[in-house]
């Protein structure tokens, strides 16, 4: 089974809450950008190269990398010229709860994070994405046979937090090693699962890449009709 390749990924987040609150530093209320980086047992939508299978992020996965306070930063769609905060200099702090992975950004005095902060108040920015490493993950399938990945392990250390206005389809961040590497993985789990449900005779690899091709190849037609 093909090993994960330490690469840097993104995904995005519709329901991350993106807002600005208030905080108390002395005597003054400072502005604070607010949301989610990540939402707990939430799916995916179906991750495109094969369209087989959804991703969702475990309750518990960024518990140990938590615990080390790693080095994070905010910034701005991702773009380490727009930084608005780094959990080392105390300005972006990041933890979890029930939902999810919430970040609590003081952004800068500065004409991007001011045009930021205008923008999320007027809803034109609502979106979250978030830069991260995956250390583990564990295959299971659904009552429907959909193949679902479980990210169980996450590292958040060199890895960010952005508002974003166009969050990226998950695909699209996903280093090509890594993405062979899911699809040595998925194809070893798919396997059995695959025979199980009579889509393919025997555990033959060529056999479940080409059932694999031929869903990608429908999905193509689908969204290209």
């Amino acid at each position: 089974m093909a090993e994960l390749v330490r690469q840097l990924e993104r995904r995005r987040v519709e329901d991350g809450e993106l807002r600005i609150l208030s905080r108390k530093v002395g005597e003054k209320d400072q502005p604070m950008i607010a949301g989610y980086g990540a939402v707990f047992n939430k799916r995916s939508l179906p991750m495109g190269w094969f369209g087989d299978f959804r991703e969702e992020v475990a309750r518990h996965a960024f518990d140990k990398t938590l615990a080390t306070n790693p080095d994070m930063r905010c910034l701005f769609n991702h773009d380490s010229n727009y930084i608005l905060g780094r959990t080392k200099a105390g300005t972006l702090r990041v933890s979890t709860d029930d939902h999810g992975l919430r970040f609590e950004n003081d952004p800068p005095e500065t004409h991007v994070a001011r045009d930021l902060q205008e923008s999320i108040k007027r809803g034109d920015v609502s979106q979250c994405s978030f830069g991260f490493y995956i250390i583990a993950d564990e295959w299971s399938e659904d009552a429907d046979h959909n193949l679902i990945r479980t990210l169980t392990e996450i590292s958040l250390q060199d890895g960010d937090v952005s508002p974003v206005v166009y969050p990226a389809y998950p695909d699209t961040e996903v280093d090509l090693r890594s993405r062979e590497a899911i699809r040595g993985r998925l194809e070893a789990t798919a396997a059995e699962g695959l025979k199980r449900i009579g889509k393919v005779k025997r555990d033959d690899p060529d056999e479940i890449r080409a059932y694999f091709d031929a869903k990608r190849r429908k999905l193509d037609l689908i969204c290209n009709s």
